[in-house]
């Protein structure tokens, strides 16, 4: 699968289907499996099969487009498409909804799609280069196209995108050697059986599972809420809890406060994303704090996952595991280690991530976009804004609510803004008083 883009936790999508022939079909077997809500109409009368794979379907349009669908999937042919669409009682719509397609061309749907459907509605264009033939023994390696058209709710379209990774990403992480165990708030149980993975919707049953280490991958914004409801009496012994957030002060003090105190904390946080470390993850930083350690030989192992090739001493856990799935890209290939503290990591990412996120989204407000003059400066601000918003708002809101060194950032960067009006106003002054003096 190509990469996309990293997510806070994924979410559970109710996706409407229109246009269910044999395609249609193929991919809502998995989708389902993912623990996705289906909806489908067509043309044809699919009823009876959608019952046995337990999917609503509509013969009427008014009705489908009621249902409340997060994503519509257009599953047309690509010259009934036009139609299709135009056709549509729009005004049916409960809420702001992602139309996603995929035909085999592109440019006919972004126009016919950009046309038609409501301003207030996401726009992305998808072509998935495989089938049920070449489809059918799962999707690893295959080529999953997208052109993110008209994009203002991040989470659904990533979320919608993390149906195509998933199932890859998680084969690599087994593939490394490790046992996973895995719990979630979405039920992800039939995708966990497909994959090899338990799968615990109880959260006694999971810490009774026996982990060497815990690995805590949850949004920021979730995390105090998750750990201070974990039945910590049902541990089988001495864990490791590690998280990988992208602040740090912050899950230090949590884990400190929460977990018993015979259980070891490890607060890390890899400095690269699905982008960044496509092509593995050699030299790319890795940075950890040892908050409290007695069990060096579990704390040591896990950090060689990393920084070495992945050993299989350990039974891994994540958790949910679709947070943490491009870090083993590569085993073979180490990340550049670096121990600092937890104080330390805040004040540096709150000069240099929380100051891009920052930045990232304000060129976002400002709707920036290529223009046919770019400079190669103007396109360096374009892949940051792009960049940027590929993540979540939630993890912006979490870089500033739970990093403290974030709000003088927000200060600095205001004064700096005002210094720099002030010497474009001083200068403007300057020259308005020559060309008087010079008339």
């Amino acid at each position: 699968m190509s990469s996309f883009p990293s997510s806070s936790s994924p979410r559970t999508l109710k996706i409407g289907i229109i246009g269910f022939g044999p395609f249609a079909q193929f991919l809502a077997k998995t989708i389902i499996k993912q623990g996705h809500t289906i909806r489908a109409t067509s043309r044809s009368d699919h009823s009876e099969l959608s019952v046995q794979l337990g999917i609503s379907f509509f013969r009427n349009m008014d009705a489908f487009l009621e249902s409340d669908n997060d994503v519509i999937l257009l599953s047309t042919s690509i010259l009934s498409l036009s139609e299709v669409v135009k056709s549509m009682p729009f005004n049916r719509l409960k809420g702001q909804t992602l139309f996603a397609d995929v035909l085999s061309v592109k440019e006919y749907p972004r126009e016919v799609l950009l046309q038609t459907v409501p301003q207030d509605c996401d726009v992305l264009c998808t072509h998935p280069m495989f089938g049920p033939e070449s489809g059918k023994e799962g999707w690893k390696d295959l080529t999953f196209v997208y052109d993110r058209v008209r994009i203002s709710n991040e989470a659904i379209c990533r979320s919608f995108l993390q149906i195509f990774q998933t199932e890859f990403l998680a084969k690599t992480i087994i593939k490394q050697g490790h046992t996973i165990r895995a719990t979630s708030r979405s039920d992800h149980s039939e995708l966990s059986v497909q994959l090899g993975i338990s799968f615990f919707r109880n959260m006694d049953a999971f810490l009774e599972s026996d982990n060497d280490v815990i690995l805590l991958s949850t949004s920021i914004l979730s995390l105090s809420e998750v750990v201070k409801s974990m039945p910590f009496n049902r541990l089988k012994g001495q864990t490791l809890f590690a998280d990988v957030l992208s602040v740090k002060e912050y899950p230090r003090e949590v884990l400190l406060q929460t977990v018993p105190q015979d259980c070891d904390v490890l607060c890390t946080h890899p400095m690269f994303g699905p982008e960044s470390g496509k092509e593995g993850w050699k030299d790319l930083t890795f940075v950890y704090d040892r908050v409290r350690i007695s069990n060096e030989a579990i704390c040591r192992s896990f950090l060689q996952i990393f920084q070495t090739e992945a050993q299989t001493w350990a039974k891994l856990t994540l958790m949910p595991p679709e947070e943490l799935q491009f870090i083993e890209i590569n085993p073979t290939e180490g990340c550049k280690m670096l121990e600092i503290s937890c104080e330390e990591h805040d004040k540096l990412a709150a000069q240099s991530q929380f100051l891009t996120h920052t930045i990232g989204w304000m060129l976002s407000e400002m709707e920036i976009g290529p223009t046919s003059i770019d400079t190669k400066g103007f396109q360096k601000l374009v892949q940051v804004k792009q960049s940027t918003t590929k993540d979540s708002f939630d993890l912006f809101c979490g870089l500033f609510i739970h990093n403290r060194f974030a709000r003088q950032e927000v200060q600095n960067l205001e004064l700096a803004l005002e210094k720099v009006k002030q010497k474009l106003k001083e200068r403007m002054n300057e020259d308005q008083d020559r060309s008087v003096s010079n008339q």
